[in-house]
């Protein structure tokens, strides 16, 4: 990850992991949850982001603890805790999560942003703000 984001910059990390994230939803893990998951709630970013922690956990294991609180109907806090900062470089895989929560949004035909709002790098903690529109 750190020699991509080195090479791409930042802009084209996040959209190498948009599209990675956007494959990995078509496998048939993630394909059976996005397909219950909206079943049951509907096809909407909120619908996918309240299950971020535990899909999270699933596919990575042990790269720390990912929650989402809506704030609003279109809008919420996804938060990463406890990031193994001494073993992986902190910076390229906050870009990277922004490419996966943009896929997410766009799975849900949605438009919106994803902005860093807090970000502690020696603790391996950050929070996006994520805002969409159908």
């Amino acid at each position: 990850a750190l020699a991509i984001h080195g090479l791409l910059g930042p802009k084209r990390t996040i959209e190498l992991w948009c599209g990675a994230m956007t494959d990995a939803f078509q496998r048939p893990f993630l394909r059976g949850f996005v397909r219950v998951t909206t079943g049951l709630l509907g096809l909407r970013p909120s619908s996918l982001l309240k299950h971020a922690g535990s899909v999270y956990d699933h596919v990575t294991r042990n790269l720390g603890l990912v929650r989402y609180e809506p704030t609003a109907e279109s809008e919420g806090v996804v938060e990463l805790a406890e990031f193994p900062v001494q073993r992986f470089d902190f910076g390229s895989y906050v870009d990277g999560m922004i490419g996966c929560i943009e896929a997410t949004l766009t799975l849900c035909d949605a438009r919106g942003d994803v902005v860093v709002i807090a970000q502690d790098d020696r603790r391996g903690d950050v929070r996006w703000r994520v805002s969409w529109t159908a």
